[in-house]
């Protein structure tokens, strides 16, 4: 059985350590999910106009591009993205770590559907958005991954920093319930 204390000035510490505690929790939960829900939707929207412009470039590089061999270097020299195109059902990738066996196949049911798709993947360990778009015209599909560590780390410091500012004002509450 959990023993309160008995005294004023003890009830009033723990009433306003309890107080503090859970408006600063309250507040750093609401900020947090504010700054991730604007983080995470300004990147996605970053990364998709970006996408978008790097599949036009590729597509006119795949209109351009009579040797099939020579995909893979004009792929890598289009841009820097990790990106996979497919032509003639063969893939070419920028990088070698990433490739076709990468991309969910809910992206490929929605490229299907609706012509373009992104979607927010965790690959080795680190988040991606994938994001992938029907070239018309030369009948290819190109999908790109853009790494999310830097934009999770940032969340992680920002919920750490929150989290040390609720233990301050969890402590300053107590001490003002002791005075």
């Amino acid at each position: 059985m959990i023993h309160l204390p008995s005294g004023l000035r003890a009830r009033s510490t723990l009433g306003f350590a309890v107080l503090a505690l859970l408006v600063a929790t309250s507040l750093s939960v609401i900020a947090y999910q504010l700054a991730r829900w604007y983080l995470i939707g300004q990147r996605e929207d970053l990364a998709v106009r970006q996408a978008m412009v790097n599949a036009q470039v590729v597509r006119g590089i795949v209109a351009s591009i009579e040797d099939p061999e020579q995909m893979t270097g004009a792929l890598r020299s289009a841009s820097n993205a990790r990106a996979v195109v497919q032509v003639d059902d063969v893939w070419y990738a920028s990088v070698v770590e990433f490739s076709e066996s990468l991309i969910p196949a809910s992206v490929h049911a929605q490229l299907d559907a609706a012509g373009s798709a992104a979607q927010r993947v965790v690959l080795n360990g680190d988040p991606y958005l994938v994001i992938g778009v029907q070239l018309p015209g030369v009948e290819a599909r190109y999908v790109e991954f853009v790494p999310l560590a830097e934009y999770a780390r940032t969340m992680e410091t920002l919920g750490a920093a929150l989290a040390v500012g609720a233990a301050a004002a969890t402590a300053g509450g107590a001490a003002v319930g002791w005075l």
